[in-house]
């Protein structure tokens, strides 16, 4: 589902735990294949990010390259 930067705050702040970072499930040694994709943003450039659910941990993944909230990354 396309989304954005409102929607991340959103589907940010319902999550105890939070990774960000591109391919960042990859450190957790986690794979696409194991995750729930929420959702994603594309621009005019091409692809923004994508986030993914591992909702048997509670945590989140923001796999990014541009355009996250600086919110998001502060905290």
């Amino acid at each position: 589902m396309k989304m954005n930067r409102k929607d991340m705050k959103r589907i940010y702040n319902a999550y105890s735990h939070c990774k960000i970072g591109y391919c960042c499930y990859q450190d957790d040694g986690k794979t696409r294949s194991e995750l729930v994709e929420l959702g994603y943003n594309t621009g005019v450039y091409g692809w923004n990010w994508t986030i993914y659910a591992d909702n048997s941990t509670d945590t989140l993944y923001i796999s990014c390259y541009r355009n996250v909230p600086a919110c998001i990354i502060e905290k």
